[in-house]
């Protein structure tokens, strides 16, 4: 997508520049200022995936990774200011939707025969996390504006942004299958779990549900102590291309983050010692048998596609 953009505002800028429809002389009038709105495609990158790309490579049996991209909305403030007719600084206050989602699936199978008895044996778990968060996003875009005609014009902006989280969860959600026969003995099971963790706070909650023939219906919840995951502030560079037709405008811009938003790359395991001590170890997220440890990263990107309206 960064390379699309890329290539439609060299394409712009060179037609721009043959047929001359700049126009630097200095600009009249006040700031300009207007509402945004629309929807994002958001993802992340970052070594924190490492564990799942290493062990598809590894062609760990039985475990696939994917990795996609979760909607959400765009909706903001922009306040232009101009410097020449041709060039300005755009600025404002926005409500952005980030986050990422993927999905891991296991499954085992085996058969065959034992003293004489068939057995099978069958199970899935498909894991998909969504983590959800909202930010509120300070762009500072300088911005050249080509007069495509009296009406039409189209603005290429690029610059940093500053962000800071107001909330925001993750949720993982396990579905999973099981069956298993042996001879004429047969057992089969299937359930669903949900956790929520604030991703900038503290409390979680988990919600379970599964279904088999030894075990009926059941649903169970609880909530307990978890610790923050993500860091607050967030920090990138953005690259956008809008056409403008009188008031309106429709863009697409892209959010490139540069800031490492993982809190720590390790966490605390609860475990009972044999004196019936509760004790914490430290359990590396990932291990690199050819490093000591692996850091890992864990960066903002999304795509959003805005509708513009200038007072």
């Amino acid at each position: 997508m960064k390379k699309t953009l890329f290539a439609l505002a060299f394409v712009a800028l060179s037609s721009a520049a043959s047929a001359q429809v700049f126009d630097f002389s200095k600009a009249e009038g006040k700031p300009v200022i207007g509402l945004r709105a629309g929807f994002t495609a958001a993802g992340a990158s970052g070594t924190y995936f490492s564990d799942y790309i290493d062990a598809k490579e590894n062609q760990a049996p039985g475990r696939e990774f994917s990795k996609g991209l979760k909607p959400g909305y765009a909706v903001g403030l922009n306040v232009e200011f101009p410097i020449r007719k041709s060039f300005a600084v755009t600025t404002g206050l926005w409500l952005m939707n980030k986050g990422m989602k993927y999905t891991i699936t296991e499954t085992d199978n085996d058969s065959g025969t034992q003293v004489g008895t068939t057995y099978s044996y069958s199970r899935m778990n498909e894991e998909t996390v969504t983590a959800n968060a909202h930010y509120l996003q300070l762009p500072i875009m300088a911005t050249l504006r080509m007069n495509l005609s009296d009406s039409w014009k189209l603005d290429i902006s690029t610059g940093p942004y500053l962000a800071v989280a107001v909330g925001g969860k993750v949720t993982t959600k396990n579905i999973y299958e099981e069956s298993r026969s042996t001879g004429t003995d047969r057992y089969s099971s299937n359930g669903e779990q949900t956790g929520q963790d604030f991703l900038f706070g503290a409390l979680h909650t988990q919600e379970t549900s599964y279904d088999s023939k030894r075990n009926p219906s059941t649903e169970e919840s609880e909530e307990y102590e978890g610790t923050n995951r993500l860091r607050r502030f967030d920090f990138g560079w953005g690259f956008g291309l809008a056409i403008q037709k009188d008031k309106w405008s429709l863009g697409v811009k892209y959010d490139l983050g540069l800031t490492d938003n993982l809190l720590h790359n390790e966490w605390s395991e609860e475990t009972i010692d044999d004196n019936g001590k509760t004790k914490y170890e430290t359990v590396m997220l990932n291990h690199d048998p050819k490093k000591e440890t692996t850091p890992l990263k864990l960066k903002n990107s999304n795509i959003s596609v805005v509708l513009g309206y200038n007072f």
